[in-house]
């Protein structure tokens, strides 16, 4: 061994080895350590995230189990004082403060057809038997201005109202002037 040392190649690649063999038990013992760290936190995440699968499949159950009944929104659904009026007659206060809307925003009404409980609104098909729907379909003629005014106006009423299904042409004798076609739906209670 003591010829092996005296040669300087063989004492170079000795002591090369020796920190090879040093140097890579330092780095696979902080490899390890970040591993170690790394599975850990690969643990903790795959409880949190069992733990809230677990949540979202109770609220599932309890949104599918829980019977629509009511209407969340920020505007107040129109009941008429007598109840003993049908619903057709219900409606006659909202169609009137729309008929005042469209004037006082210098709508001119053509021509309107109504419908009761339209399939496609939500609030008819979630059945809510205290609920009724008419929709208005409702051609008007005014100026872009005049339309503008309007459905700021319906938007800003204390009863609820939706617009839907817009639909603006100019007129042939004046372009100023537009012709529309639109949905208006209103809702009562009835109880």
């Amino acid at each position: 061994m003591q010829k092996m040392l005296t040669k300087p190649i063989n004492l170079i690649l000795i002591i090369i080895f020796l920190a090879v063999l040093c140097g890579g038990g330092y780095l696979s013992v902080t490899n390890v350590q970040k591993f170690i760290v790394t599975y850990n936190a690969q643990q903790e995440s795959s409880a949190k995230l069992v733990e809230l699968e677990e949540k979202l499949a109770l609220i599932k159950e309890e949104r599918a189990n829980k019977p629509v009944n009511e209407v969340k929104t920020d505007k107040e659904i129109f009941k008429a004082l007598d109840s003993g009026i049908g619903p057709d007659a219900a409606y006659a206060p909202l169609f009137e403060k729309f008929i005042d809307l469209a004037k006082m925003s210098g709508i001119r009404i053509r021509s309107i057809e109504y419908s009761d409980n339209p399939a496609d609104d939500r609030l008819v098909s979630a059945q809510l038997t205290y609920l009724n729907v008419k929709q208005l379909k409702v051609k008007a003629v005014g100026s872009y201005r005049n339309f503008q005014t309007f459905f700021r106006a319906i938007t800003k009423e204390h009863y609820l109202m939706s617009i839907s299904q817009m639909e603006f042409q100019p007129w042939e004798n004046d372009r100023s002037v537009l012709i529309s076609e639109f949905f208006l739906r209103l809702y009562t209670k009835n109880r």
